[in-house]
Formats: structure tokens, C-alpha cells, sequence
């Protein structure tokens, strides 16, 4: 009877050990939890960027837009104002 009280002793000591081990594994911090929010705040950091160069770009497209607008503008009117010139030439020339 004693032999079995104390091999029962001891499987509970071993059973009562290893439940700690197992609640102390569990208890762990996730480290892929850590890696996770540091990744989303680098691709928020790099969708920020992001839209700042599109931004800039979308300016600079704006810009070159109005700049050839405004070129061409100033070439039809020279070309209207050689073909006034011409048809004037040519009127006086009847």
C-alpha cells in the first residue's frame, strides 16, 4: 500500500511539473506578433510615401498639361495669323 501511495505521489508531482510547463509555454508572448505590427507599419510608411510621389507626380503631369496647352494656344494663333496674312496676300492679289 505505501508503494502505491508513493508512486501515485510521484506521478502527481510529475503530472502537477508538466502542467506548469505546458501553462508556461502557453503563456508565451507571440513573437510573430511583434514582426506583424512592425510589417503594417512599414507598408503604411511606404503607402504614405507612396501616395506623396503619386501626388507629385500627378502635379507635374498638371503642369506639363497646362504648359502645352498654352503652347499650343500660341502656335494656332500664329498659324491663324500667317493664314490671315496669306488670304489678305492673296485677296489683294484679285
Amino acid at each position: 500500500m505505501n508503494m502505491l501511495v508513493f508512486l501515485s505521489l510521484i506521478f502527481g508531482i510529475l503530472n502537477a511539473i508538466l502542467l506548469a510547463v505546458v501553462l508556461f509555454i502557453l503563456k508565451q508572448p507571440d513573437p510573430n506578433r511583434g514582426r506583424q505590427l512592425t510589417e503594417t507599419q512599414e507598408l503604411q510608411e511606404r503607402i504614405t510615401e507612396l501616395t506623396k510621389h503619386v501626388v507629385s507626380f500627378e502635379k507635374k503631369i498638371e503642369g506639363l498639361i497646362n504648359e502645352s496647352r498654352t503652347e499650343n494656344l500660341a502656335k494656332l494663333e500664329r498659324v491663324n495669323q500667317d493664314m490671315g496674312r496669306q488670304l489678305k496676300t492673296i485677296h489683294d492679289n484679285l
